[in-house]
């Protein structure tokens, strides 16, 4: 079963704060993650303000341990996974 950790768990994690544990049992098998590009962009942004982009580049690299999913959007302007786009229907 695939799972996502969104980037605040990813966070908690990574920081070893209050919620680490919580997000524990899903982080020690990254293999098992689904990892959107969102999710990834995200990370490397917080990352990168708050260390460096040395640092932020090791992240991504420990997230693509996952299976990463490259996200685009919708003419509505929702999220979808790339290569399964399908025009909206008309009503």
């Amino acid at each position: 079963m695939a799972l996502l950790v969104d980037t605040c768990g990813w966070i908690e994690w990574l920081t070893d704060d209050t919620l680490a544990e919580s997000f524990q049992p899903y982080l020690e098998n990254i293999d098992r993650l689904v990892v959107p590009t969102a999710i990834q962009f995200e990370l490397y942004k917080w990352v990168c303000r708050e260390r460096d982009s040395e640092q932020a580049l090791r992240v991504i690299a420990l997230t693509e341990q996952g299976r990463v999913i490259p996200l685009s959007l919708r003419p509505d302007g929702a999220c979808a996974p790339s290569g399964t786009f399908s025009a909206p229907r008309s009503l």
